[in-house]
């Protein structure tokens, strides 16, 4: 018997997910559902067995196709790890002690190593979004790099993920070329300033000032918040400067809420999970505004699940966790080296060079395309396969060093599935 979200006692892997004014019953080892109005479900004569085509068994990895998509090339560049920020938080700190930068030479290198890439695997060479990061992407001295990505790529968008302290000094760039915007805003000044260290007072207001700046041009911008289950009291103020500036009147802004993470999205425990959890649960509760908050990332695999259910009624299924497994959509780190993505900075994701020369290793590519959870035999007959979807590659690499090899962790306990209904 199973609990999840609302107190719907459910048989085998049959979940009630709390759906507002009705409960949706999912069968995750086969995707299918139905929809119940509260009023029905709560009977004291409400049966289960009613609803006999959820009870079947089945896998609907045996009964539904993989999706196939199209191979658009989706590449993340890493300007440098240089940063006007010290965040205790940050991901790539190990880096910053890394001097490289990408040149505008490097572009071009970029380049001739997809088509060398295209060439052995056999697909086109056709460009998606670009997604650039750092470091700090926006710092002054980046401008020629950026200017050159931009020229190289003129059918793409742009996708930079920034601290948003040097936006005024990009304006006419943003302008100029199609961008999409992520903002990194721990909330108000205060809390913003508890775990991002920074010598300049002022990064803070420019960011708003930038901000503001995007707003009124409609530039596409989303704020991402790492969520502290401590600042739950700074949050309303938060929101108030950011309906200020824009979000919930204009649609062009979004403001997300994401856990604090180590090594790829999975790197974190159970435990923290559901204390993130039922902070944001109280917040919700505090504040209405919480209801036009992107928070699903704070429950693992909500956004599979979504996905899953969407093609479920195309009788199609996802078999990757991440696209980077399946496309080459590969990140670039200025020291010349190649990773499957970007938080993935040792030798067992490195799959090879661009510069000084360009080296493909075809054999560990291929390792990676194998991590399918309708290959990985301990995923296969797994129900939670539809959250976890074989485990994030970047965590895995940090906790076995073996790219075919599963890593359960919180999955194996997955508490947080009953806050499930909060994010949805």
């Amino acid at each position: 018997m199973i609990l999840i979200a609302g107190g719907v006692p459910m048989n085998d892997n049959i979940y009630a997910i709390n759906m507002g004014k009705e409960y949706l019953l999912l069968n995750l080892d086969t995707l299918e559902n139905t929809t119940i109005p509260k009023e029905i479900i709560k009977q004291k004569n409400f049966r289960l067995t009613d609803y006999k085509q959820l009870n079947r068994g089945g896998n609907y990895i045996d009964e539904y196709v993989p999706q196939n998509n199209v191979q658009l090339i989706k590449p993340t560049i890493i300007t440098s790890f240089e940063c006007n920020y010290a965040c205790e938080y940050c991901f790539q700190k190990e880096m910053t002690k890394t001097r490289n930068k990408t040149t505008i030479e490097d572009v071009k290198r970029i380049k001739q190593f997809y088509e060398k890439y295209c060439k052995i695997f056999k697909i086109p060479l056709e460009f998606g979004s670009i997604t650039i990061m750092g470091g700090e992407p926006l710092l002054p001295g980046n401008r020629e790099v950026l200017e050159r990505i931009a020229n190289s790529f003129p059918n793409s968008t742009l996708k930079i993920t920034t601290n948003g302290s040097y936006l005024n000094e990009y304006k006419d760039f943003i302008l100029n070329n199609r961008v999409k915007i992520k903002v990194s805003l721990d909330g108000t000044k205060e809390t913003h300033f508890k775990n991002r260290k920074c010598k300049d007072v002022c990064v803070y207001d420019n960011t708003i000032k930038g901000l503001e700046w995007l707003v009124k041009n409609n530039i596409d911008t989303t704020v991402i918040t790492v969520f502290n289950s401590n600042n739950i009291k700074d949050y309303p103020k938060f929101l108030n400067i950011m309906e200020k500036i824009g979000w919930r009147s204009n649609k062009c802004l979004k403001v997300g809420f994401i856990s604090q993470i180590g090594c790829g999205v999975d790197d974190i425990t159970g435990e923290k999970i559901v204390d993130d959890l039922k902070a944001f649960k109280l917040l919700k509760q505090m504040d209405s505004r919480i209801k036009d908050v992107d928070a699903r990332k704070l429950v693992p695999g909500s956004i599979n699940l979504l996905e899953a259910l969407y093609l479920a009624k195309q009788k199609k299924y996802s078999p990757y966790r991440c696209s980077c497994l399946e496309a080459p959509n590969f990140a670039f780190f200025p020291d010349g080296t190649v990773h499957i993505c970007a938080a993935t900075s040792g030798d067992i994701g490195c799959i090879g060079r661009y510069k000084p020369f360009v080296r493909i290793d075809k054999k560990k590519i291929e390792q990676f395309h194998k991590r399918r959870i309708d290959s990985l035999s301990k995923c296969k007959n797994c129900s939670m396969k539809v959250f976890c979807k074989g485990s994030c590659v970047a965590t895995l690499i940090k906790k076995t060093n073996n790219i075919l090899d599963v890593d359960c962790g919180f999955w194996k306990e997955p508490k947080f599935l009953e806050f499930l209904e909060l994010v949805l």
